[in-house]
């Protein structure tokens, strides 16, 4: 009761058989591993049974993925519990990457409420070569997209991509494989510029087929969009969260936290990128920041009231004086008879 079994089958190649049988078995150790270190957001592994090419790893049943759960129905969660989700699994993938494993593929569908799924394309660092394409389309840092070197802050990347998502309930980036990997690279690269409001670094265009040098401002830039693969009118990341705030009344210092936050986290530039044990050093997981936001959120509501108790009192006091002043005038009199 409540375990689940994941059996890694290989296809009828010969060629696949091999390789999907090494994936399913790295997968495996790299569970046993984390399961070992007690890691809080892999769901702890029961079994393990390796034979005939086939890979068999039982683990508790870790409840719905976050898409099947919060986005596909819209019932999103609100900013509170954000902060105790991102608060949780920055901690965890920060455990992971001391370990130099990189996850590879964080996205709605490989993550439950408390818990990390599918290392299928997980990897050590060392093992990291250029070119290699991991992360999934909507969650994929452009050092993946240019086929540059990479490292754990990959995960970092998704990780706020994802949270964006959670918050919003929309992709950060809306770019789906329809026009060729080349194409639609393209059109990812641009869209992160125009939603973000900003260029991608130049040690990726100078060194990237997809940019042209400009001799008149001395940078690279993104080669034009055909015509036929032009972009929707998304909105950029500020318009989407402010939206959201306006209409879930979140508290807008938090949410502006949150968003200095997320920058961080989906940075262009790796090296400029927040570590995921960075990520936990930011104000916005902060108790007196948020007990500061709560009551400045406060102050402006409260102010009439305690303009009124002021006036209540000073009546109060008034009647008090008053009542004091007659009562000392009759003891008075009682003394003189």
């Amino acid at each position: 009761e409540g375990m689940v079994c994941k059996i890694q089958s290989p296809r009828n190649r010969d060629r696949d058989r091999g390789l999907y049988f090494k994936a399913a078995t790295a997968e495996a150790n790299f569970l046993k591993l984390l399961t070992k270190r007690d890691v809080k957001v892999i769901p702890p592994v029961d079994f393990i049974v390796v034979g005939d090419l086939r890979v068999a790893i039982g683990m508790r049943d870790a409840g719905p993925n976050l898409y099947t759960q919060y986005i596909k129905k819209q019932e999103l969660p609100d900013l509170s519990t954000i902060q105790e989700m991102m608060s949780h699994f920055l901690s965890g993938i920060s455990e992971i990457h001391d370990l130099k494993i990189i996850h590879g593929d964080i996205k709605p569908a490989n993550m439950t409420y408390r818990y990390l799924l599918d290392m299928g394309v997980s990897m050590y660092e060392k093992d990291a070569f250029p070119g290699r394409l991991i992360c999934s389309r909507y969650w994929r840092p452009p050092e993946i997209i240019f086929g540059t070197e990479f490292n754990t802050k990959v995960d970092v990347f998704s990780l706020g991509a994802l949270f964006f998502e959670l918050y919003t309930g929309q992709p950060l980036f809306r770019v789906g494989d329809e026009h060729g990997l080349y194409a639609d690279n393209m059109r990812h690269l641009h869209q992160m510029q125009l939603v973000m409001g900003k260029a991608l670094p130049e040690k990726f265009l100078s060194k990237s087929t997809a940019a042209l040098f400009d001799e008149k401002t001395g940078k690279s830039t993104l080669i034009p969009l055909h015509p036929d693969h032009r972009l929707p009118n998304y909105p950029t990341f500020d318009e989407a969260i402010d939206a959201k705030r306006d209409k879930s009344g979140s508290n807008p210092h938090q949410v502006e936290l949150f968003k200095d936050l997320l920058r961080g986290l989906v940075e262009f530039d790796p090296e400029k990128r927040l570590s995921a044990k960075e990520a936990l050093e930011h104000p916005f997981f902060s108790k007196q920041e948020a007990r500061g936001s709560e009551e400045e959120c406060k102050e402006k509501a409260a102010s009439d009231e305690v303009s009124k108790e002021q006036v209540v009192s000073s009546q109060e006091a008034k009647n008090w004086g008053d009542s004091l002043q007659r009562e000392s005038q009759l003891a008075i009199h009682d003394d003189l008879d």
